[in-house]
């Protein structure tokens, strides 16, 4: 069985940012604008990050608590298209990120997605990721530039 795969279709009538969203949940995708104005991706997996940044990159920065508190999902449990349930739409078993008494649930759908195996993966992604810690919001200059299509991360300044 492949680790990602897409399975579905995508309309001329979707505007491209729903197609971005449906194509990269379901197989846990980085997209990027090459230098080509071609668009490239890779999937499912961490990445180095190939630049790093110090603070006389960053032209803003916000840091913000991450997701906890109330809205933060403590389960996540991905509805998607199941083969051996007449290829309807089916939720999947739930991630649980945080037990507790009256759980927050989160129930994604990624009907390009028909393998359980895979949606077990990406519940887990998702529920951690909606749980972060913290999150930041950034404009570089120019440098961001030398790394298109690559990772970026921070420095020790």
């Amino acid at each position: 069985q492949s680790l990602w795969e897409l399975n579905g279709t995508l309309s001329d009538e979707q505007d491209f940012e729903g197609q971005r969203v449906a194509l990269a949940a379901a197989c846990d995708a980085f997209l990027y604008e090459r230098t080509d104005g071609k668009v490239g991706f890779t999937v499912g997996r961490w990445i180095e990050p190939d630049l790093v940044l110090g603070p006389d990159d960053f032209l803003s920065l916000e840091l913000a608590s991450g997701e906890f508190g109330a809205d933060a999902p403590d389960e996540v449990a991905g509805v998607y298209i199941e083969p051996e349930n007449g290829w309807r739409e089916t939720p999947s078993g739930a991630w649980v990120e945080k037990d507790v008494a009256k759980p927050v649930r989160d129930e994604p759908q990624l009907f390009m997605v028909n393998s359980h195996n895979q949606i077990a993966r990406l519940n887990k992604r998702l529920a951690r990721t909606k749980r972060a810690r913290f999150q930041l919001t950034a404009t570089i200059g120019f440098r961001g530039y030398e790394n298109l299509g690559g990772r970026t991360g921070g420095g020790d300044g």
